[in-house]
Order: structure tokens, then C-alpha cells, then sequence
């Protein structure tokens, strides 16, 4: 099997990509697949597929892709039967990483790659938005950490032949011409259709306004610390870095921007999940009830599931 996979930090455009693929009538491709390798722990063995397939039962983004478990197959081999599933009839199949990706070629030594990369100021601001962090110096850590993997990964690949860059920016100003474009990485022709998700997912037409939101949102130091942060790795995206401020923060500034950053998430998951609900959580996981902590786990997914887009 030689999949294709769609990879890049969270919040980078990621959904919005993967819908326009599925789109394409020859074209099958599922949502996260970071099940398929959180659990391998090690370089030289796979996991233990009983305890892999108990751990699958708990796992939200597994339970919503509807894949059915063959008990008879090794952990590799079971991995390989979900896009199996997926793929059906198309002649291509693919699905999203955010992490870990790079275990990827372990499953798929002849698996094939689509980065994509969107300007870290943006997804800064969109970490925030979603409560993954408190300010614009943790909300760009994802951002690293993707681009760093990914830099680590391309290595064992042939550019043109094995992946592909793209960059938001490019999907959201010339969206067909992006498309194609992956299309002629893929060996297939563009499909009209891939414009069509619209119809059917909750997700707007292409809006040329949520590209660089950042300039009317950021503060002035807020942009100095995310291109400090970033610097080296924006120039390497060809970003450009148009900050005065961009210098280290002092120790009084990292400690106020890590006090922020906790009470912030607090506050924000107290909001989204009601203080109910989240003390129930905060409680059953503290005193270790397995069962308990489950339960609201599902409950806070079930929420966070009407807010991610």
C-alpha cells in the first residue's frame, strides 16, 4: 500500500485541504490518523496490538472514523486494513498527521507526503482562539515542533516524487492552481469538485480575509515575540519578518507570559465546558477513576467538536 499523507502543524489549514482532496472522485482520505502511530514507542518493536486495540476503544478520532478492528492482525497489518477501508474503490488514499509523523515511513516505507505550511503568526492566534494556549509565545510551539519534524522527514524523501510543500497562503489566493498542482504530484487530473465541499461540511467557500488576520490582531510585541521565536524558520518559508521588536524576552516577561499562558487555558476551559464539568474532569483524573475520567472526556469532545473548524 503506498498512501499519501497530508502533514503539518495544527490549525495550519490542515481540515480544509483534506476536504477539498476527498472531494475528488478518485480520491478517499480520512481525518486525523495520529492513532495509527502515537503508540509506537519504539524504533526496533510495535505495539502490543491487544493493548493498542483496548486504548483504540477510548480513542475519539478512531471511534468517529467508523474503521471496524480485525483482532487477527498484527499491529502493521492492522494499521494498513484502516485506509484499506478508506480507500474502497478510489485509487488513492490518503489521511491527516499533525504528529509523529515521521513513524509514518516505518508502516509505509513508500508512503508519499503533502506539507502543508501557513504563516506561524496565523497559527499562533488560532491556538489561542482554540485554548491550546495562552498567548502567542506558547501558541507557536506547535508550529516548531511540526516544522522541525517535518524537516527530519524530507530528508529520507525525494522532493516532486515523494512530497510536495504548499503553503495556505498559496491554497487560499490561487485555490485550483494549488490543487492541481497536488493533483499532478498525485498523477491525476484537478477535479472541479474538489470546490465543492461546501455543500456538504460545515466549512465557508474559500474567504481571501482569513489569510494574514494577524496583521489587524497582533500587538507590536506580540509579533516581535513570534518572529524572535520564529525567525530562523519563517526566512526559511519565506515569510517576512517585519517587526522593530524582536528580541529576547526578559525572565520577568517569560514568567508573566507563562502565568498567562495557564491561567488563560484555565479560564477558557471553565468557559467552553462549564464549571461543572470541568471540575468533574479535573477531579476524576487527579484521584485516578479511570472510568469516570473517560466519561468526561467524551463530554468535553462532544463540545469541542462544534467549535473546531
Amino acid at each position: 500500500m503506498n498512501p499519501y499523507f497530508l502533514i503539518g502543524a495544527e490549525r495550519s489549514g490542515t481540515t480544509l485541504l483534506r476536504l477539498m482532496l476527498d472531494a475528488h472522485p478518485l480520491i478517499s482520505w480520512t481525518h486525523e490518523f495520529e492513532y495509527a502511530v502515537e503508540r509506537i514507542d519504539s524504533p526496533n518493536s510495535w505495539p502490543d496490538s491487544g493493548a493498542y486495540i483496548d486504548w483504540l476503544s477510548k480513542n475519539w478520532n478512531f471511534l468517529t472514523s467508523g474503521f471496524e478492528i480485525d483482532r487477527t492482525l498484527d499491529y502493521p497489518s492492522l494499521i494498513q486494513s484502516f485506509l484499506i477501508q478508506k480507500q474502497g474503490d478510489c485509487p488513492i488514499v490518503g489521511a491527516t498527521c499533525h504528529t509523529h509523523y515521521d513513524r509514518l515511513l516505518r508502516l509505509f516505507p513508500k508512503a508519499k507526503f503533502i506539507y502543508l505550511l501557513r504563516d506561524p503568526r496565523d497559527v499562533a492566534r488560532s491556538n489561542i482562539a482554540m485554548g491550546w494556549a495562552g498567548n502567542v509565545w506558547t501558541g507557536v510551539d506547535r508550529w516548531i515542533e511540526a516544522i522541525k519534524l517535518w524537516e527530519g522527514v524530507k530528508q529520507k524523501l525525494e522532493k516532486d516524487i515523494s512530497y510536495v510543500e504548499i503553503k495556505f497562503e498559496q491554497l487560499i489566493a490561487s485555490p485550483e492552481e494549488t490543487l492541481s498542482s497536488i493533483c499532478n504530484f498525485m498523477k491525476i487530473d484537478y477535479d472541479p469538485k474538489m470546490m465543492s465541499y461546501p455543500e456538504y461540511t460545515t466549512y465557508s467557500k474559500i474567504d481571501n480575509r482569513i489569510v494574514d488576520k494577524w496583521k489587524g490582531k497582533m500587538k507590536k510585541r506580540e509579533i516581535g515575540l513570534v518572529e524572535y521565536k520564529c525567525q530562523e524558520l519563517m526566512t526559511k518559508g519565506e515569510y517576512k519578518l517585519i517587526s522593530n521588536n524582536m528580541t529576547d524576552p526578559t525572565m520577568t516577561e517569560k514568567l508573566y507570559l507563562r502565568i498567562q499562558d495557564r491561567y488563560f487555558k484555565i479560564r477558557f476551559r471553565m468557559k467552553r465546558y462549564g464549571l461543572k464539568l470541568f471540575f468533574s474532569e479535573y477531579f476524576a483524573r487527579k484521584l485516578k477513576i479511570k472510568r469516570l475520567e473517560d466519561q468526561f472526556h467524551k463530554k468535553i469532545r462532544e463540545v469541542d467538536l462544534k467549535y473546531i473548524k
